[in-house]
């Protein structure tokens, strides 16, 4: 088994992030009210030339202890 250093520590999520809310609060508030965020994809190049369906993220934040 390797043993690992502390240079190989890796952060690899940042909490939830989803088309319906970012961070722990938003997402449980949208998700208790039965909301959702699916609809036809608007970003440029998301369409393909069809009406494609899907959930989006509008926009994304960073916490701010994150450079």
């Amino acid at each position: 088994m390797k043993k690992y250093n502390q240079s190989d520590l890796l952060i690899t999520g940042l909490g939830v992030t989803s088309a319906i809310g970012q961070g722990k609060a938003a997402f449980t508030s949208a998700l208790m009210k039965g909301q959702h965020n699916f609809g036809i994809m608007r970003r440029p190049g998301r369409q393909k030339e069809t009406s494609f369906l899907g959930a989006e993220i509008p926009s994304l934040s960073y916490p701010e202890r994150l450079s």
